[in-house]
């Protein structure tokens, strides 16, 4: 392994690998990992999480038993310390997230002047694309929570309180359930797409008025770093059959809860498919074929252009993506989403998100949400 150095600081985007490596995260530190040590630098407010670092976990996640541990406290200029721990190399890797402060000031720095130094993504792919028991059961918690969210908004929708409330308003609901139920915070904000904005990739919540017709949540959450995410398209019910028809009419003449329920279904059945067939050893370009041959056979190979579904974990979402292009194989412990969609533009856009994971060779859900 080339030198590699990560940092994290109020000056830059988080970078999950330190609660993969350490378990906790510091708003202020820097990693160095040699071929053979790992020196770890943090301020006073973290140094006594040293204590409780797993160092045979974090010797495994670096793929060597031997490797030397180091713990420095931050007492002098950050940027000083790393240079001088760095003075001696001609090449190292840093990590994406390192602030362009820390990039610019390593880069001038006369002691690195003749350093090459290169940027690289996806450091621990390899490792972090299985995960342990103590993880499975931070994702489980996670899910749960969001079940618990969901539930919430279902029962809003049986009794008509969905009903002229507003995409912001659903959203506030979503946050304070959030908080509610013992979530940490939104690993990103939730969305909500009404009516043709849930046509709208990524559409943010506005002040849209919600009648009778398509609604689209997307919520995902932190507990404890750990990620969940999770989709689901459904009818906004209202008091009065008649009304709802007329609100459909006056919104779009071409969209009815027929044509909805229909596509609904398509979705609902390639989910399941890709769920009840994927088994370990498959690749993951066979997991999105379930899904995508489904929705092909059913007519709408033009309105699938996403992939099947993504990793996740400290971030919401990670790289692989369950594509078909991808010809990697599914072992246990691997955790990801399936999602297949139908995307009609200018109407709107139906997508099914569960997280799912493999154990005993076969994917398991943890959502007790039903379709």
């Amino acid at each position: 392994m080339k030198t590699l150095l990560i940092t994290d600081s109020d000056f830059a985007a988080t970078d999950k690998n330190f609660e993969y490596l350490l378990w906790f995260q510091p708003s202020l530190g820097a990693m160095i990992i040699w071929k053979s040590k790992i020196s770890i630098f943090l301020d006073g407010r973290y140094f006594e999480n040293t204590k409780t670092i797993d160092e045979l976990s974090l010797r495994e996640k670096l793929w060597n038993h031997n490797f030397l541990i180091e713990y420095v406290q931050i007492k002098t200029d950050f940027i000083e310390l790393l240079a001088s721990k760095l003075d001696s190399k001609k090449e190292i890797n840093l990590s994406n997230n390192i602030a362009l402060k820390y990039y610019k000031a390593l880069q001038k720095n006369f002691l690195l002047k003749d350093t090459k130094i290169n940027i690289v993504d996806n450091i621990f792919a390899g490792t972090r694309i299985t995960k342990n028991s103590h993880e499975i059961s931070k994702l489980t918690k996670a899910i749960d929570i969001i079940d618990n969210v969901y539930n919430y908004i279902t029962e809003l929708n049986m009794k008509w309180e969905l009903f002229w409330k507003t995409e912001l308003a659903v959203r506030s609901i979503i946050i304070s359930k959030i908080m509610e139920f013992g979530w940490s915070w939104e690993s990103f904000d939730a969305i909500v797409w009404f009516g043709p904005n849930s046509a709208i990739p990524h559409h943010s919540a506005w002040e849209t008025v919600i009648r009778s017709w398509v609604l689209l949540i997307d919520m995902w959450a932190l507990y404890k770093w750990y990620c969940s995410d999770f989709t689901r398209t459904f009818w906004v019910n209202t008091p009065d059959l008649l009304m709802s028809r007329e609100s459909v009419s006056e919104n779009n003449e071409e969209v009815t809860q027929e044509e909805f329920t229909k596509v609904y279904n398509i979705v609902k059945h390639a989910h399941e498919i890709a769920f009840e067939k994927t088994i370990s050893w498959m690749t993951w370009a066979d997991v999105d074929a379930f899904a995508r041959d489904y929705i092909e056979l059913a007519g709408y190979w033009d309105f699938f252009i996403h992939s099947t579904g993504h990793w996740i974990w400290l971030d919401v979402h990670e790289l692989p993506y369950i594509s078909k292009n991808k010809d990697n194989v599914l072992e246990n412990w691997m955790v990801f989403t399936i999602e297949p969609w139908i995307y009609l533009p200018w109407k709107f856009w139906v997508r099914l998100e569960d997280i799912v994971f493999m154990k005993d060779w076969k994917l398991k859900k943890v959502s007790i949400i039903e379709l």
